[in-house]
C-alpha cells in the first residue's frame, strides 16, 4: 500500500515549527509521509505535482481564491489548522469574516480551530 503524502507549510519558522513538527510526529506515526518546508517553496512543489494526491494543511485565513484552487487542483484534501484564531479576539463573527472568502469555503475538506465555539461560529458563518 503506498503512504499518504501531507504537506505542511511553514510561513514564520521561530513561530510555527515546533508545532508543525508535533503534527509531522503525528502524521508520520499514523503512517503519512511528510513534506515540511517554507511556504512559497511548498506552494511550488506543490504545482509542480504530476498527480493528484495528498493532503495540504494550511496554516489559516482563506483570501486567496486562486491558489486554493490551484492546490485543489494537485492534493485530494485541503485542511485548515487557524492557530490565529483565539480568545483575545473581541469579536469572533468579524474575525472569522475577515479570515476566509466565501468562495474557498467548498475547497477546503476540514477545518481545525480552537476549540468547539470558533467551530460553531465558523460553521454558522
Amino acid at each position: 500500500m503506498l503512504k499518504r503524502t501531507a504537506y505542511i507549510p511553514i510561513e514564520v519558522k521561530h513561530r510555527e515549527l515546533h508545532s508543525q513538527l508535533y503534527l509531522a510526529t503525528k502524521l508520520v506515526l499514523q503512517g503519512f509521509r511528510v513534506v515540511l518546508g517554507k511556504k512559497d517553496e511548498m506552494y511550488r512543489l506543490i504545482d509542480q505535482k504530476p498527480l493528484k494526491a495528498g493532503v495540504f494543511f494550511y496554516k489559516g485565513g482563506g483570501k486567496s481564491p486562486k491558489l486554493f484552487e490551484n492546490i485543489k487542483k494537485k492534493v485530494e484534501s485541503i485542511v485548515v489548522l487557524d492557530q490565529e484564531l483565539g480568545v483575545a479576539l473581541p469579536d469572533i463573527d468579524d474575525a472569522i469574516k475577515r479570515r476566509y472568502f466565501d468562495s474557498i469555503l467548498p475547497l477546503i475538506d476540514r477545518f481545525y480551530f480552537l476549540g468547539q465555539v470558533f467551530a460553531d461560529r465558523s460553521v454558522a458563518l
